[in-house]
């Protein structure tokens, strides 16, 4: 027999519990908190609290649950050194992102630059921050919520598939 919090809130919804005391829903401030960020085959969403509860309402195959939704801002600005620069080029000319950049010019000990992402087929790319793994791991998801869709994309941009899939060939593509 399986135990935890998530198997027992499994049961609870299961059982017919009332699913405004196991969503808050009197108390939204108390309820699930999803992150949504968009993607070129739709949204993708995580958790940033009440992860047991998602994990509860996916295992009992619920088809919906009550949670507040924040959409994150992809579009935004970053900052990194001339040799991260070169990465974010290398992903400017690949057509997955377009990007802004200017070099700041009251920093006099090193090369630094201020990186506006303007467009992305893969919006959650300005989230990883050069972040590898995490960017791999969200494209894996993404595949597995759009079957095919990051395969698709990286046809169109002539990119191949297991660079944006499989960590050791995103490192090759990238020529680090």
């Amino acid at each position: 027999m399986k135990h935890g919090r998530i198997e027992r809130t499994r049961q609870n919804l299961i059982r017919g519990r009332e699913l405004s005391d196991i969503f808050k829903l009197e108390r939204p401030e108390l309820g699930i908190k999803l992150q949504r960020v968009s993607g070129p085959f739709g949204p993708i969403y995580w958790a940033t609290d009440g992860s047991h509860r998602v994990a509860s309402s996916k295992y009992a195959q619920m088809e919906w649950i009550a949670a507040n939704i924040k959409d994150v801002e992809t579009h935004n600005e970053t900052f990194c050194s001339k040799n991260v620069l070169n990465l974010w080029n290398k992903l400017a000319d690949s057509g997955l992102i377009n990007i802004e950049a200017q070099k700041i010019e009251n920093d006099e000990v090193w090369e630094n630059y201020s990186i506006k992402i303007l467009d992305s087929n893969l919006s959650w790319i300005i989230l990883a921050q050069w972040d590898a793994w995490t960017f791999i791991q969200i494209n894996q998801a993404y595949n597995k919520i759009y079957p095919g869709s990051i395969e698709e994309i990286a046809d169109e941009k002539g990119i191949p598939p297991e660079a944006l899939l499989d960590l050791r060939a995103y490192f090759e593509w990238i020529g680090l």
